[in-house]
């Protein structure tokens, strides 16, 4: 997410990270960057001409070729995983999810859309790429199988909602303590879900002309604090969703 916003600074210097309306591009179709670099390449080129940017569109074209380069999810001091969409499935018999990127083997790509004549090997990278991006909490637990994942309905095709088993055992596999992702919009910015072990955290106020509110975590001295912003408000500092005093901590790192 943070490659996003660099991205969009360095395109046009006065996008900024609580502009209203950022995520809105020509057409009126939202703007998002997409599992497929020709069709990143192809928005971001179009996000270009409808900022007015002074840059020619082939800069911009290596300006969205920098989120490909880094990394799909990432850990804060050992405890917090932070992803765009959520925890993948596991591959295989023995839980290797993420030792399988750590892999100085793992294949680079440019696209995780699926090829059928891609090897098994690249066709699993390409899963476990695509679940990290997209998949979702599991709005019903019933929905979910033995292992805490199930069907994804808002979704569909190769997307799946994870549940409090696949959490659980996720966070003790790897003795982490939350889940921070983004991937869908919140009308409060932030939202707290499944035992407030995941932590879904929304950028962009007012998205596609609506009037919800933007929002960001701060990690720091052990703990997770978040800010939002309410549109129209004066303060950026409020605790919508605890009830906390402006600023205060909603979890501690132990």
């Amino acid at each position: 997410m943070m490659s996003v916003l660099w991205a969009l600074c360095t395109v046009r210097l006065e996008v900024k990270f609580l502009d209203p309306g950022m995520t809105n591009c020509s057409e009126g179709v939202p703007w998002q960057v997409h599992g497929c670099r020709s069709r990143t390449r192809v928005w971001g080129s179009k996000m270009i001409r409808y900022r007015r940017s002074p840059f020619p569109v082939n800069v911009a074209g290596s300006v969205w070729d920098v989120p490909f380069l880094l990394p799909l999810c990432a850990t804060i001091d050992d405890k917090i995983f932070c992803v765009h969409g959520g925890i993948p499935r596991v591959f295989g018999d023995t839980d290797r999810r993420l030792e399988l990127l750590r892999d100085p083997r793992c294949p680079r790509f440019y696209s995780i859309e699926f090829d059928p004549n891609d090897p098994p090997e690249l066709e699993m990278y390409k899963r476990l790429s695509f679940e990290l991006l997209w998949n979702d909490p599991a709005d019903d637990e019933r929905e979910c199988d033995a292992s805490g994942f199930g069907p994804n309905s808002k979704r569909g095709g190769n997307i799946f909602s994870f549940g409090l088993k696949a959490i659980q055992d996720f966070l003790a596999h790897y003795n982490l303590q939350y889940i921070i992702r983004a991937h869908e919009m919140k009308q409060e910015g932030l939202r707290l879900c499944k035992n407030a072990q995941v932590i879904t955290v929304f950028t962009s106020s007012q998205y596609c002309g609506g009037n919800n509110s933007a929002a960001a975590i701060y990690v720091g001295d052990g703990k997770l604090r978040f800010i939002t912003h309410l549109p129209g408000a004066r303060s950026a500092l409020s605790s919508p969703i605890v009830g906390a005093k402006p600023g205060g901590p909603i979890g501690e790192l132990s």
